[in-house]
């Protein structure tokens, strides 16, 4: 977009480095709720209040954000420098390059901060838990004990009285007896539940804060692996590096760096038999035609990976003939699963479906052929079949402690 507003002249400074910087400066809008700026803000409300409305919105906002960063944390080295340069050339001083350098390394440290607090946060609230009235009183016991009570103290001795029920002394003192041991029960249990100390629970506190989250995760990764697409880790480093490491056990922790490990390297074979598959479409020459980068409608979706089954290439097929009888401009969207989002990086064409099915469908069971004898395909099925069994276990072990 730069280089078609600006022509020649964007080529003669470096720009990635002023886009980077724009960029970091919308993130700092989006994390400071633009309090920069005079506009007047509502009271009572977050970041204005600590305790208004709108901390779970702003707390939305910046994991979606969390993620971006991260990426861009990788090129702040290679973006500085390319910045430096544009300083250089137009002779703005070397002191301002060397001020926005150290503004990108505080700026990310401010991050790393935050999401360490919100985890502080996070780990506060579940153990306060244990302290909360209905963690600590035994409510349904007590309900049913104070039931009782009414129904022998007060329901019974006035159906006597109502229907004229003769009823002797010891029955009387049967049943004021009994009431008087439930309602003596009834104080104690409460007094107790209220009076016992509440001891901390490690276990159960690393429970609620990692393996069920680590679970759910799990199952959003299971999902992602039939897809061929990529894993997000960022729950998993968060524990890893986390203090309440500590309170895993030895197979938990040593499950966990496994799954860590071998889910980087499946990322960047997935990554690259991704874009091994959208080249060999780019390339064929029946679908070339009709491949773009840009598409108008869309159409039945196209996972790179499941272009080398030969079931999914005939449900792909079937969709797009159903969908270009009600959308003539329909075009099959290749969609790549990145960690938190889908990439779209082709379109191709319901035209070339239309102008011959059975060529279309064939070409892609043909690139699907060619690509799963490539060592890229091979090292793919490799990784994610080992991953997959590391899973398995540290699923195993998480559902074991839960």
């Amino acid at each position: 977009a730069l280089q078609e507003a600006e022509g020649d002249k964007i080529q003669s400074l470096p720009w990635k480095g002023r886009v980077y910087f724009w960029i970091l400066n919308e993130a700092v809008t989006v994390v400071t709720v633009g309090t920069p700026d005079t506009r007047t803000k509502p009271e009572g409300v977050f970041p204005s209040s600590a305790i208004g409305p709108g901390f779970k919105e702003w707390r939305r906002d910046f994991e979606q954000l969390r993620t971006s960063l991260r990426i861009l944390s990788d090129y702040k080295k290679i973006m500085v420098n390319d910045f430096a340069q544009y300083v250089n050339r137009s002779q703005l001083g070397t002191t301002f390059s060397v001020m926005m350098s150290d503004a990108v390394e505080k700026f990310f440290k401010q991050i790393d901060g935050v999401a360490a607090r919100l985890d502080s946060i996070d780990r506060q609230n579940i153990l306060k838990e244990r302290y909360s009235f209905s963690r600590r009183v035994h409510v349904t016991s007590l309900l049913i004990l104070m039931a009782l009570v009414f129904l022998l103290g007060i329901i019974v001795p006035l159906s006597f009285l109502v229907w004229n029920v003769e009823t002797d002394s010891v029955t009387g003192s049967a049943l004021l007896v009994i009431v008087l041991v439930l309602v003596l029960a009834s104080f104690i249990r409460f007094g107790w539940d209220i009076a016992a100390p509440v001891r901390p629970s490690p276990r159960e506190y690393v429970v609620t804060r990692w393996h069920k989250p680590l679970l759910e995760e799990l199952s959003k990764h299971s999902k992602k692996l039939e897809q061929g697409g990529l894993l997000d880790l960022d729950m998993f480093r968060d524990v890893a590096h986390s203090p309440d490491r500590s309170l895993l056990s030895t197979e938990e922790s040593e499950a966990l760096d496994a799954y860590n490990a071998i889910a980087e390297e499946y990322n960047k074979k997935a990554l690259e038999l991704n874009r091994s598959i959208i080249e060999s479409i780019e390339a064929n020459e029946a679908l070339a035609p009709y491949v773009s980068k840009y598409g108008g409608k869309g159409g039945p979706s196209l996972h790179p990976i499941e272009i080398m089954d030969n079931a999914s290439i005939d449900r792909i097929c079937e969709g797009m003939h159903k969908q270009l009888r009600v959308t003539p401009n329909a075009n099959l969207v290749v969609e790549i699963s990145m960690q938190r989002w889908s990439h779209l990086p082709l379109f191709v064409s319901g035209q070339g479906f239309l102008a011959d099915p059975g060529k279309f469908c064939n070409a892609l069971r043909g690139i699907g052929t060619s690509i799963i004898d490539t060592p890229v395909a091979r090292e793919y099925i490799e990784i994610r079949d080992k991953l997959t069994a590391v899973a398995s276990n540290l699923r195993e072990l998480l559902e074991a402690s839960s």
